[in-house]
Formats: C-alpha cells, sequence, structure tokens
C-alpha cells in the first residue's frame, strides 16, 4: 500500500506549485552569488547520485536542490512553508524515484535548466518550467499508482 494516496499526492504537488513558484519569481530578484553556488552544489550532488544510480541520494540531493532554491527567495515566511511540506513532498519524490523509470534528462537536465533560467533572472520563463517540473513530476507520480 502507497505510503499516500492519489488525494494526498494532489494536495502536496497544488501546494508545491503554489510555492515553488512564488520562489521562483522572488529567487529571481533576491538570489545572491553565495545563493548560486549552494545550486551549483546541489546540482553536482545531484548529477553524482544519477549517475550512482542510487536512488535514495537521488531523492536527498533532489529535496537540497529545493532546499536551495528556496532559500535563494530570501523569503522567510516562504521558507517555513516550504519546510511543512518538505517531508511530504521528500516521500512522493521518493515513492516517484523508486516504482518510476527516470532519465538523466529528468533528474539532471531538468534541475540545470531551472538553475539557468534563475541564473538569467528569466522570471516569466522559470516560473513555468517550474510549472512543468512539478506537473511532470505529479503525473509520473500518479501514473505509477495505476
Amino acid at each position: 500500500m502507497p505510503l499516500l494516496d492519489r488525494a494526498d499526492i494532489e494536495d502536496v504537488y497544488s501546494l508545491r506549485v503554489a510555492l515553488e513558484t512564488l520562489a521562483a519569481r522572488t529567487a529571481v530578484k533576491r538570489a545572491a552569488a553565495v545563493d548560486f553556488e549552494i545550486l551549483d552544489r546541489a546540482m553536482e550532488e545531484l548529477a553524482d547520485a544519477f549517475d550512482r544510480g542510487d536512488r535514495r541520494s537521488i531523492t536527498d540531493a533532489d529535496l537540497r536542490f529545493h532546499d536551495a532554491f528556496y532559500e535563494a527567495a530570501h523569503h522567510d515566511r516562504l521558507s517555513v512553508a516550504w519546510r511543512t511540506v518538505r517531508f511530504q513532498v521528500a516521500l512522493c519524490l521518493f515513492s516517484r524515484n523508486t516504482v518510476s523509470a527516470t532519465s538523466r534528462e529528468i533528474v539532471v537536465d531538468e534541475h540545470a535548466h531551472l538553475l539557468a533560467l534563475l541564473r538569467a533572472r528569466s522570471e516569466s520563463e522559470l516560473v513555468d518550467a517550474v510549472r512543468a517540473h512539478i506537473e511532470t513530476a505529479y503525473r509520473r507520480l500518479v501514473a505509477s499508482y495505476d
């Protein structure tokens, strides 16, 4: 039996879209050089975890990337909201990474694209990419329930 049912997943992902698109809009304006250094390290960890094929490490590195993404927004209440749902997002990520086939394009390249758009301060493109990233992850996880 899955840890989260479809209604739980819908709730988590719809909330995540709202939070993460706000993080994107805010980080575009507030991210500093140190934030990009942390995000770059998170990307390296994510790529390394993928190359090792370690699904637990992929999940952990994915979460660290998103932690850094939220921190780059320098929005205290948003960071608190993220930490409130982070464990449930972790369950979704781990479930998806365990039951769904994945690829470098999904695991590494999508995150690298988000980082490139943030670095370019391209707000509308970043918001669209964040939304697509989360919605694609949602669809992959829900498909595993069928």
